[in-house]
């Protein structure tokens, strides 16, 4: 069967794929919405699907999912290579093998385009934010309500500013291609190089109590809370943890020279192995317990783990709550890192 890419794509039904995968998807015309069903993500309008350049593409914005066209998705959701994929879509062999080493070729340098127009696309987004500095307009104008809501948390005023947390007393977001009202706490998160790379707002009174989550800008991607973004990815001990929250509340009774990464989602374990690799025997880790919502949260954290060669701590609760709840001080969590397992 001779090869052509374009009849491939042509016959590839992207969105019919998505809702085939599990993904819930709204929308129409040219673009559609969804949770992303290759890493099970619950923010419903995290994964784009969309017409551009006379092909349909998709992006997951909030795992490490990655984007591409209907034979990448079929690539990541059947864990095909690129000629079984096409094999797949087609619905038979096929034996043109020069046809196929063209059109991949062909393929792979427009997805290069592509990255790099998307990573344009971001930067101008992040450069935005940094010149209008909104984080510290949040953080000078965070309402009582909001301060109230960052001391429920365990961050007290000094610790606010510190980080130039801040709020939204008003703050709209679209769900389902519904407009919703909320006020937030903002959380700018920062690179080592100490330059602003997103701020995530946590909603208050989200339309689904699944889905807190959102970012100042839309098309920013996620990045790891760092409590000091100058120490990076190192540290006396290097706690990880899901959440930016949990990375401040355990932040605030530790030493100086600790680090607290508040990591965005679980699917970011596996992106951390080779950052954290060179430190490993300093660093724990402190999932989430195993929910209905996450029954995969201890094994993820588990590998991270045991791929860098460091500790693991498994706690009955969340991290921050046990954390306020026990009322630990510096020598608890020291306490807590002696007693870790070692992987």
């Amino acid at each position: 069967m001779k090869f052509d890419i374009d009849s491939i794509l042509a016959r590839a039904d992207l969105v019919e794929y998505v809702r085939r995968a599990g993904g819930e998807v709204k929308g129409g015309g040219n673009r559609y919405a969804c949770a992303c069903p290759l890493h099970g993500g619950k923010n419903r309008t995290a994964f784009s699907i969309y017409f551009q350049d006379g092909r349909w593409k998709w992006k997951c914005f909030t795992g490490n999912c990655g984007s591409g066209d209907s034979i990448k998705f079929v690539e990541v959701w059947q864990g095909l290579d690129f000629k079984r994929a096409c094999e797949w879509i087609n619905g038979g062999a096929i034996d043109d093998a020069e046809g196929m080493l063209e059109s991949a070729k062909r393929r792979h340098e427009q997805a290069e385009r592509d990255l790099q127009e998307a990573k344009e696309r971001e930067e101008s987004r992040r450069n935005e934010l940094r010149v209008s500095e909104r984080h510290i307009l949040y953080n000078k104008t965070r309402s009582q309500l909001i301060r109230d809501e960052w001391h429920r948390a365990g961050i007290d005023d000094g610790m606010q500013d510190f980080w130039t947390l801040g709020g939204c007393d008003d703050f709209v977001y679209k769900l389902d291609g519904e407009l919703f009202h909320t006020p937030t706490m903002t959380i700018p998160i920062f690179n080592p190089q100490k330059e602003l790379m997103t701020i995530q707002h946590r909603l208050l009174n989200p339309k689904d109590p699944n889905d807190k989550y959102r970012p100042e800008k839309t098309g920013l991607h996620s990045h790891p809370f760092l409590a000091v973004p100058e120490m990076g990815y190192d540290g006396g001990i290097i706690w990880v943890m899901e959440g930016a929250k949990k990375g401040m509340v355990t932040w605030t009774r530790a030493d100086t020279d600790w680090q607290c990464i508040g990591i965005p989602s679980q699917e970011s374990y596996k992106g951390m192995i080779e950052v954290l690799k060179p430190v490993g025997k300093r660093v724990i880790v402190v999932p989430d317990p195993n929910s209905v919502r996450n029954p995969n949260s201890l094994r993820k954290a588990y590998v991270l783990a045991s791929g860098i060669g460091g500790r693991f701590l498994s706690p009955p609760r969340k991290f921050d709550d046990l954390i306020l709840a026990c009322e630990m001080k510096q020598d608890d969590l020291y306490g807590l890192y002696r007693q870790a397992r070692r992987t």
